[in-house]
């Protein structure tokens, strides 16, 4: 007579014999399929960065697996895979599985899968991950009241206002700030704002986006106008002022031509004169 457990959760070892049972306990095809699967990224994923995820699970025996990892949707060579199965206390395995892989900003929100399986099992364990990937600040922008201001100068008349926005993308959010040289500009993190520009406020304006992971900046070139004149006014006053100069001088050369021309006449009709006979 033979007694078979088939409650995996009970090993046989800790069975005790019935009292005035004769004979030999067997366990038959007893297996354990593991309690849970679950995947942890090693730290977080940075762009650019050569990262790793863990597949982790436990209490499962045989200790003989198939693991496969998906990234995508696609199968992750062998070669970027490394699997450890442990002997625990309790005669079960665990498993760790580390995928390592670089990461880009284009992995943004992709899945990943680990699958482990066993033929005795009834079904293959899976779990997966949606990718968070962070990454330093992209291209800083910055806007004022007219559009969009890039690497070029500003120009405002003295006593007008002056409105920056700077922005930037990344993973945390960047934090912006407004230099003036290597001087922080009071009151200013993503809006440089001064009431009425004067002339002690012209010069090189930097904002610079910045977190863990990176640092951009942008620059931009504050001309303050002494008259009310816009500097599209003042253009068009000096072309006029060069104009009306190269006319005056082309009248005073044509003049002073005019002007020799007729003293040479004069002075070749004097000796005429004075040459002929009397």
């Amino acid at each position: 007579m033979k007694l078979v457990f088939l409650d995996a959760s009970v090993p046989v070892q800790d069975v005790l014999q019935p009292a005035g049972f004769e004979g030999e306990i067997h366990r038959e095809s007893i297996f354990h399929e593991p309690s849970d699967i679950e995947i942890r990224p090693l730290s977080p994923v940075v762009s650019g960065l050569k990262g790793g995820l863990l597949c982790l699970t436990s209490g499962f025996d045989p200790w003989n697996l198939s693991v496969f990892w998906f990234h995508k949707g696609f199968p992750v060579p062998p070669s970027n895979i490394t699997s450890h199965i442990i002997r625990e206390r309790d005669g079960t395995f665990s498993l760790r599985s580390l995928y390592r892989f670089i990461p880009t900003e284009a992995d943004c929100t992709a899945e990943c899968l680990c699958q482990v399986s066993n033929p005795a099992w009834q079904l293959p364990r899976n779990a997966s991950i949606t990718l968070i990937i962070h990454y330093g600040p992209r291209t800083v922008t910055v806007t004022s009241d007219s559009g969009a201001v890039i690497n070029g100068p500003v120009h405002l008349n003295k006593g007008s206002p002056l409105n920056l926005s700077c922005a930037s993308e990344g993973k945390p959010w960047p934090e912006t700030q407004w230099l003036r040289g290597d001087i922080t500009v009071q009151h200013s993190t993503e809006t440089l704002h001064i009431p009425a520009v004067q002339k002690e406020h012209e010069g090189l304006y930097w904002c610079v986006a910045r977190n863990q992971y990176g640092e951009r900046n942008s620059s931009i070139t504050l001309l303050v106008s002494d008259s009310g004149c816009e500097p599209t006014c003042l253009l068009v006053k000096l072309l006029c002022v060069g104009i009306l100069v190269l006319v005056d001088t082309i009248i005073f050369i044509v003049f002073l031509i005019r002007k020799n021309k007729t003293a040479d006449h004069e002075a070749i009709e004097l000796s005429m004169s004075q040459t002929s006979p009397q």
